[in-house]
């Protein structure tokens, strides 16, 4: 069975197939999998990070921190 991958060729982000011990692109080429440069599984379209240092930012602009058990969370789209 072969497995979906996405890889890197002359700076291109390609979609590939990793069939046993090479890697296989849409028009045929294939190349050995020890060469390939693998590139991220997806191409992220948001992050989502969650903060653990509340209080430490608090602090630094001299904010009443909340209470315990808050989480603060801070999005870009």
């Amino acid at each position: 069975m072969a497995i979906q991958a996405r890889i890197v060729r002359d700076g291109t982000v390609l979609e590939a197939r990793v069939d046993g011990q090479w890697v296989v692109t849409p028009d045929g080429r294939r190349g050995s999998i020890a060469e390939a440069t693998f590139a991220p599984p997806c191409q992220p379209t948001k992050v989502v990070c969650v903060g653990f240092n509340y209080r430490d930012h608090a602090a630094e602009l001299s904010w009443e921190p909340r209470s315990v058990g808050s989480a603060s969370c801070a999005t870009r789209w």
